[in-house]
């Protein structure tokens, strides 16, 4: 008796174990997803001031766009890519990949 109960209590305690694993396993697996959804849309414009020109020199505003994976369909981030007109830049740079495609 002694014996079975013992192998009974290991293996609710084997089954608890599974149990909270599975559950922080999907926990994560949906902090990751919901992650994802959010991020997609979180465009990032950082502005720097490099002071390289002669003194007394006019400004030269360069606005640089990299990585851009644009796909069909992403009308935010065209919105957002169409706002960056109004910083009125003196050259755009465009470097990284500008097209993806929608099955990633």
């Amino acid at each position: 008796m002694i014996v079975n109960a013992a192998l009974a209590s290991r293996a609710r305690n084997i089954g608890r174990g599974f149990a909270v694993t599975a559950a922080a396993g999907t926990a994560a697996g949906l902090t990751a997803f919901g992650y994802g959804l959010w991020e997609k849309n979180q465009f990032v414009l950082r502005e720097e001031t490099l002071p390289i020109l002669p003194a007394g020199q006019a400004p030269f505003r360069v606005l640089h766009l990299s990585d851009i994976h644009f796909v069909p369909g992403q009308d935010t981030k065209a919105k957002w890519l169409e706002s960056l007109a109004s910083l009125k830049p003196d050259l755009v740079v465009n470097t990284g990949d500008n097209l993806s495609h929608a099955k990633g």
